[in-house]
């Protein structure tokens, strides 16, 4: 029962930083609920779904926060996206001052 509990809270986990992730790099979700795909591809679209009127720059800031809580809590072995925490802050850092 305890490694279920831990797959579900990864799956949270990841999908609240996916869909963070998303909005920030591309705004709200205009694509398609997916049909035919697997249910992790529909818990990531609903999740990015619910991000919706959020300001790119505003997910990159609660992308930074939620990267951190997770570090804090999971330990700094939690493996991040492509993009890694100190990567995501410069790119926060420029977008916001071109707003």
């Amino acid at each position: 029962m305890k490694s279920l509990t831990m797959r579900i809270n990864a799956i949270s986990w990841f999908s609240e930083l996916y869909a963070l992730h998303k909005q920030a790099a591309a705004g709200d979700c205009e694509v398609d609920k997916p049909t035919n795909k697997g249910a992790a591809e529909k818990a990531k679209w609903q999740a990015w779904k619910t991000k919706a009127g959020l300001s790119q720059a505003e997910a990159m800031s609660r992308y930074i926060t939620e990267c951190d809580r997770q570090i804090r809590v999971y330990g700094s072995k939690v493996r991040l996206n492509r993009y890694g925490r100190g990567e995501m802050r410069s790119e926060v850092k420029r977008r916001v001052e071109t707003c």
